[in-house]
């Protein structure tokens, strides 16, 4: 039941730019799970005993922008490996 308290999560806010979708990866092969949104991955770093996940922005690709929408929600491909 929705609200129980069943799954507790802490909000982490990581960006406030423009994005719609969300997915999380493994972008870098080191066994943790990175997240992928709009232009951007965010590197999931080391945890740190007491305390929250941390996270590094990386660039890696440039969507279309038009009309005050960035156009992410598009079928994509992602060459994890090379």
């Amino acid at each position: 039941m929705a609200g129980d308290g069943a799954v507790p999560f802490r909000k982490h806010t990581l960006d406030l730019g423009i994005s719609e979708t969300v997915t999380v990866v493994d972008m870098n092969g080191d066994g943790r799970l990175d997240i992928v949104c709009g232009e951007n991955w965010y590197e999931q770093l080391a945890s740190q005993p007491g305390s929250g996940p941390r996270f590094i922005k990386h660039r890696f690709r440039d969507l279309p922008y038009t009309d005050f929408y960035l156009e992410d929600l598009s079928d994509l491909a992602i060459d994890v490996n090379g």
